[in-house]
């Protein structure tokens, strides 16, 4: 019998995502024994510490890629919009998932859409992509930053600590989380990169794990999360750039909607381009490159000067 040790955050979305895995495995390979090994990584351990102010790369799966490298685990389970969009050195992505809706969700606690907030209304989140959309929306709100478990997040709104919270609806909708909220259109609201799909990693070296994960991945997803993630490599961005992505493919081709805002949601850029599936490899670079041409330049050369990108409203 062969005995897979699956990494995995401890959070009740990471676990929910790592006993899907495991559940696909064992459907598919009776025989393997999978076993889940819980991972504390950096934003773990600073659960008080806004993310834009940790200044470091893949604060969510550093430690698990680390744990994969040293032989401590065989594969590592991710959501993943989570990794940097540079594979680590010695790991690549050996599966996906379907994907989930990748659409984001405005959440309250009486299901008001964002322009039904009040002027000053404190909104909730910790991206940078999704504070900039929202401030694009409504200049007059208040973006906070927010941390925490899915949990911890609502109770935060419920309290009263906040007039609405923006999440993934993924995440809502694998835990069965049942709050008012109103979808955001993809189409203005571009995604994150990878949003709603779990990765799995493994050693480029180990080629028996990688064959096994194989025959759970979707097709379709790794293909959309090639393109996405080779876009955010070309812009060279990743969580401190507010940059969304989000590929889908129908007929033989594939489309790419590309978004890159300014922190304070005064610029707010966004391009589409289809391919057929053949040339889905040139499109990242394509989407990129157009806005770059169309001011994305701009506003990536002024983050890379270090310009306050969360200030206090």
């Amino acid at each position: 019998m062969r005995h897979i040790r699956l990494g995995t955050r401890g959070s009740k979305l990471a676990l929910w995502q790592a006993n899907w895995v495991k559940g696909e495995l064992q459907a598919c390979f009776p025989e393997v024994e999978v076993e889940l090994v819980v991972i504390r990584v950096e934003s773990d351990r600073q659960p008080d510490v806004p993310i834009t102010a940790m200044n470091s790369r893949g604060i969510f799966v550093r430690d698990i890629e680390l744990a994969l490298l040293e032989g401590r685990i065989d594969a590592a389970v991710h959501s993943l919009k989570d990794l940097p969009s540079e594979d680590a050195a010695g790991l690549e992505i050996a599966a996906t998932s379907p994907r989930e809706d990748p659409r984001d969700a405005l959440l309250t606690t009486d299901g008001r859409g964002l322009q039904e907030l009040r002027s000053g209304a404190a909104v909730g989140t910790s991206s940078l992509r999704r504070s900039a959309l929202v401030r694009e929306a409504r200049r007059d709100v208040s973006v906070q930053p927010i941390r925490g478990n899915i949990d911890t997040r609502l109770r935060k709104l419920h309290d009263g600590e906040y007039d609405a919270v923006v999440m993934a609806v993924a995440a809502l909708n694998r835990l069965e989380e049942r709050v008012p909220a109103l979808l955001l259109p993809a189409q203005t609201w571009v995604p994150a990169v990878a949003q709603g799909i779990i990765g799995v990693q493994a050693r480029v070296d180990d080629r028996e794990t990688k064959e096994l994960l194989s025959a759970v991945s979707d097709s379709e997803s790794m293909l959309c999360a090639r393109v996405e993630r080779s876009f955010l490599r070309s812009l060279g961005g990743g969580c401190s750039v507010p940059v969304g992505g989000l590929a889908t493919v129908s007929d033989g081709t594939v489309t790419l909607s590309g978004f890159v805002g300014s922190p304070d949601g005064e610029r707010a850029l966004r391009v589409a381009q289809t391919v057929p599936v053949y040339r889905a490899d040139a499109l990242g670079p394509a989407v990129a490159s157009e806005l770059r041409a169309r001011g994305g330049e701009a506003i990536l050369a002024r983050l890379q000067a270090e310009v306050p990108i969360v200030r206090a409203d």
